[in-house]
């Protein structure tokens, strides 16, 4: 049992949305209601991990791409980067902020 609870618990959070930590207290919560709530830990810990599996895997791979986009070392890649980001509407920037604020506790 420890193996798996302990591979859904800590993810891997690439540093470059600075998730770490909230996704930490965010799992916390999720699995505290969970063993709270399922009487035999296994069964919590499975649901645990059933529930968080998708979006940590969605916010660990979000925050691979950007880190990959923000570290490109060629300078015209850097420049066409940097020109493509400033036309990026406002609109997505809140849609990505409010898919990581819409979490169910």
């Amino acid at each position: 049992m420890g193996g798996c609870c302990c591979s859904a618990m800590l993810p891997r959070y690439p540093p470059n949305m600075g998730q770490g930590a909230c996704q930490a207290i965010e799992g916390a919560a999720i699995l505290g209601k969970k063993l709270a709530s399922i009487a035999d830990p296994a069964a919590a810990f499975q649901t645990f991990e059933e529930v968080r599996l998708e979006r940590t895997s969605s916010i660990v791979s979000r925050s691979w791409q950007l880190g990959r986009l923000a570290q490109l070392a060629n300078p015209l890649l850097a420049n066409l980067r940097n020109f493509a980001l400033r036309l990026v509407p406002e609109s997505m920037n809140e849609r990505q902020v409010k898919a990581l604020l819409d979490v169910e506790f």
